[in-house]
């Protein structure tokens, strides 16, 4: 066999070429690892900020019904907070668009 010279000449036996193969397949592997670290630690923050919306969503919903309790001046519950069961009498609830959630 005939080597051209040219620096990776297909027809002479490159021996470091599997191991250099192997330390760039290491690389790749640990790059994507990390980009899967770094997308995980992401969507791990918007879920809690989600979610932290919602709670304030929930609390802002109790404290209006627990002042539409007070405001009733013929003693009819309207609203009842009891741990984690929220009851409801006579109330419609709607999202700001006018969508109704609960009758």
């Amino acid at each position: 066999i005939r080597s051209t010279g040219v620096p990776l000449d297909p027809h002479a036996p490159q021996h470091f070429a599997a191991a250099h193969m192997g330390y760039q397949l290491d690389m790749l592997q640990t790059w994507w690892n990390t980009t899967k670290a770094w997308g995980l630690i992401l969507s791990t923050l918007t879920i809690g900020e989600e979610t932290q919306a919602n709670v304030l969503r929930v609390r802002e919903l109790v404290a209006k019904l627990t002042g539409l309790q007070q405001c009733r001046n013929d003693g009819a519950s309207v609203f009842s907070d009891k741990g984690p069961l929220i009851s409801f009498d006579k109330v419609t609830v709607q999202t700001p668009l006018k969508q109704t959630l609960l009758k």
